[in-house]
């Protein structure tokens, strides 16, 4: 499948998600055909909408009964942290994809702790093409983790120099 069409299924799918199950279909259908025939700019509104959105989706995450306590984060350094939560968001969540603000709010609320936006921003920088790759919507890039990046997290990287 298409990628851009891939991406707009899922969009559309995200944007379902709190809509009561008796109008999901309709919902989803009419959101889908909205993004495949838009234009690019109207795509590109969309997607600043869908940004914005993302935070629900981040919410999501921080009111889940997801068990936190088992990921060892907090025995963790920055660098496991970071493609844990990515790890996390992707497997267990669905999402693929992360700003470093919201890995930020991730660290924040559910582990107390405390790193600059920039900081985060600096490191995934550093992994950027081994661990994570990097994606630009607007003015703001997400971050996703590699295959290497969870083989790494799998792998107990706890002992290893990518600290």
């Amino acid at each position: 499948m298409n990628t851009m069409i891939s991406k707009h299924v899922r969009d559309a799918l995200f944007i379902i998600d709190d809509v009561p199950e008796q109008y999901k279909k309709t919902a989803f259908e009419v959101i889908l055909g909205h993004l495949l025939s838009s234009d690019y700019s109207i795509i590109s509104e969309s997607r600043q909408v869908l940004t914005k959105k993302d935070h629900i989706g981040i919410n999501k995450i921080l009111r889940s009964n997801f068990d936190w306590p088992s990921t060892k984060i907090l025995e963790s350094k920055p660098t496991p942290q970071i493609l844990l939560v990515l790890k996390i968001a992707k497997e267990d969540f669905g999402f693929d994809e992360l700003s470093a603000s919201e890995i930020q709010k991730i660290l924040k609320e559910k582990f107390r702790i405390i790193k600059s936006v920039s900081a985060i921003s600096m490191l995934l920088y550093e992994k950027l093409g081994k661990f994570v790759d990097r994606v630009s919507e607007g003015n703001k890039f997400y971050y996703r983790i590699t295959q290497n990046g969870i083989s790494l997290v799998d792998s107990g990287i706890k002992g290893t120099s990518e600290q």
